[in-house]
């Protein structure tokens, strides 16, 4: 472990959506805890704020994270490929190198023994996998949870909203949710087409059969998404933000959002707003649901990545018929004399 009186840092640059960039911030913070550097993230490239305006600091109120401007001008940096290149942002240094991956211009976190005084991190997720080897002393606590437990301590601990932003979240449940009705949130991701549509719909409509009088909170970066729900259910609460052209990802679009940062503060309230529903669809595959059932403390998340009890059970007796099948066929053929008993069958 490095000296904790030494002024070293670990730099994550954000990049891509809020929940990408979120779980990478996660991450950087746990290496700094871990390894004794200080930590600075910088969202200043503009995607959720003008350029230069860290919108980090314009978001959350984070003791545990340094300003931009603490950064030493150093040459003793790792990975070289940012030695007089700090200035430049995670896309951008990408597009110079012309490289697609995060090798040469991100830390590996598997280790702390660096000697260089800055490192930068950059990645478009969460790397606690990397760090597992580092849960030892003070932190073997870590190696008892599974990652999304960390993220999720990592996340309530270390992201709190500024005073004024959750003043102005809360102040959108206290008019738009009602008190006395359980709320459903949704969140669907539809730029890229990852997320099925209609395994989001066949949920919702199961679970609200199951509370009829339940309301509906959608977050979406569609709105052909938002008409087409607005006509399919009743009771549907949404947000007022700007939509990109069709077809055309909501955090990509910065030559045409008219207000960066507004488009970061809409992010961050559908986040929010979605952690405080008392039900959640989403999908694991979307970083955005994904922080945003981390953040909540319901225990009804639906997550439609996952398969359901019923699709494991069926997944299950599947495999159990192909073993048997497999076994009955080939068994006899390294264990002469050997069989299988016939599987059970159904009576009447």
């Amino acid at each position: 472990m490095l000296d904790r009186g030494q002024d070293k840092y670990i730099l994550a640059k954000g990049g891509s959506g809020l929940g990408d960039r979120t779980l990478a911030a996660a991450t950087a913070i746990l290496y700094g805890q871990i390894s004794g550097r200080k930590v600075i993230i910088d969202w200043t490239e503009g995607t959720y704020a003008p350029r230069g305006v860290n919108a980090f600091h314009v978001f959350f109120d984070s003791p545990s994270v340094s300003d931009l401007d603490d950064l030493p001008a150093t040459d003793s940096i790792y990975p070289p490929t940012w030695k007089g290149q700090l200035d430049q942002t995670f896309g951008g240094r990408k597009e110079q190198l012309k490289i697609r991956g995060t090798d040469a211009i991100s830390t590996d976190l598997s280790r702390v023994d660096y000697e260089e005084e800055i490192l930068v991190f950059c990645s478009y997720g969460p790397k606690i996998s990397q760090m597992r080897n580092l849960f030892t002393g003070d932190f073997k606590k870590y190696s008892q949870l599974n990652n999304s437990e960390i993220l999720k301590y990592l996340l309530s601990n270390f992201f709190v909203l500024k005073p004024n932003i959750k003043k102005d979240f809360d102040g959108f449940i206290k008019s738009y949710f009602p008190a006395s009705t359980k709320m459903i949130g949704i969140h669907i991701r539809y730029s890229d087409r990852k997320i099925p549509v209609e395994t989001i719909y066949k949920t919702l409509d199961r679970v609200r059969r199951r509370n009829p009088d339940s309301a509906l909170f959608l977050a979406t970066d569609s709105q052909a998404i938002l008409e087409d729900f607005k006509a399919k259910y009743d009771r549907v609460i949404t947000t007022e933000k700007w939509y990109p052209p069709s077809g055309e990802t909501l955090h990509q679009n910065w030559n045409q959002c008219p207000d960066m940062l507004q488009n970061g503060l809409e992010a961050l309230r559908d986040l929010y707003l979605l952690s405080q529903c008392q039900m959640l669809i989403f999908s694991s595959r979307s970083s955005f649901g994904y922080v945003a059932s981390l953040l909540s403390s319901r225990s009804k998340l639906y997550d439609i990545a996952q398969p359901s009890f019923l699709q494991k059970l069926i997944i299950k007796l599947k495999t159990i018929g192909i073993f048997w099948t497999s076994g009955k066929k080939y068994l006899p053929r390294y264990l002469p004399g050997a069989s299988l008993a016939p599987l059970p069958q159904k009576k009447g």
